[in-house]
């Protein structure tokens, strides 16, 4: 398995969802301080110290345009991996024959604005790169599950399904939560996923899914590869071991050499690698 840098070209987007763990927790927004220059030698250095994928992510990375394709194409030159994760409602046709250029590459897109793509529809783009749809599932959604699964099938997309995290202080929490399902819609939602998880080998995750909503903590995950093999970094610099673990910063790639950061990095990771900080904004990171 290769590790993976996440790299955050930015926080900002130019949409506004509603699930989105940006637009709940203002601690997470970050300055944009990462230029190209710094990019590249990023890149380099990632490579240097074993790291073989990278997920370009924000917020929406394509309002980084000329940040996001650069980092793209500098691992591309150094036989990364690359993953881009993007809402892709602005995609043009310069970016697409940008993308085209890039060998082992692959699309995240939202299902929440496949109905928004400019110019192409996802037949033409599945038709030209790997794509993986991304279906954040909130009790607001749940009646559109089954048809974006029907939908992904239809176009022979890979299909990630994500509970939303929600956080419990955030306004909209009891309309978005899946923990405020009724028992039927309870039913519903594990029927639909348990056939999706039986046709695409998924029944661990499943299985996750359902023992964290039923609060089964036998079920839970005993280890955790964020830190160890993960990083995060962020649009400002700063160095994580985990999304969602902003307190055990390890440093600032702006200020310091990546081979201390890692080294502090390994370390911060003693603290999650038992998964014991483990919660709904981590199912995903289990998939």
């Amino acid at each position: 398995m290769s590790k993976t840098a996440f790299i955050i070209t930015t926080s900002r987007c130019n949409k506004s969802c509603s699930y989105c763990f940006y637009k709940q927790d203002n601690f997470r927004k970050n300055s944009d301080k990462i230029s190209l220059s710094d990019a590249s030698k990023l890149v380099k250095d990632l490579k240097e110290f074993g790291f073989g994928e990278i997920t370009i992510t924000g917020g929406e990375p394509l309002l980084k345009k000329e940040l996001s394709l650069n980092i793209a194409k500098e691992a591309n030159k150094e036989n990364f991996i690359v993953n881009f994760d993007t809402n892709g409602t602005l995609f043009d046709q310069e970016i697409i024959e940008d993308f085209k250029k890039i060998n082992k590459f692959r699309i995240y897109l939202s299902s929440q604005y496949l109905d928004f793509l400019r110019d192409f529809s996802l037949r033409e783009l599945s038709s030209i790169f790997p794509i993986t749809i991304i279906h954040v599932v909130t009790k607001e959604n749940l009646n559109n599950l089954r048809k974006t699964i029907e939908m992904a099938d239809r176009h022979k997309t890979q299909l990630i399904i994500q509970p939303a995290y929600i956080n419990q202080e955030y306004q909209n929490f009891k309309e978005l939560s899946l923990k405020n399902l009724n028992n039927q819609e309870q039913i519903n939602f594990e029927n639909i996923l348990k056939k999706w998880a039986e046709r695409n080998k998924k029944k661990e995750y499943f299985n996750l899914i359902c023992s964290y909503y039923a609060k089964n903590k036998s079920g839970y995950p005993n280890n955790c590869h964020m830190g160890s093999d993960d990083i995060v970094i962020d649009s400002d610099g700063s160095v994580y071991p985990c999304f969602h673990r902003q307190d055990l910063i390890s440093g600032n790639i702006l200020k310091e050499p990546l081979k201390d950061i890692l080294i502090k990095t390994k370390d911060l990771s003693k603290q999650i690698s038992n998964a014991s900080c483990f919660g709904e904004h981590c199912l995903s990171l289990f998939y």
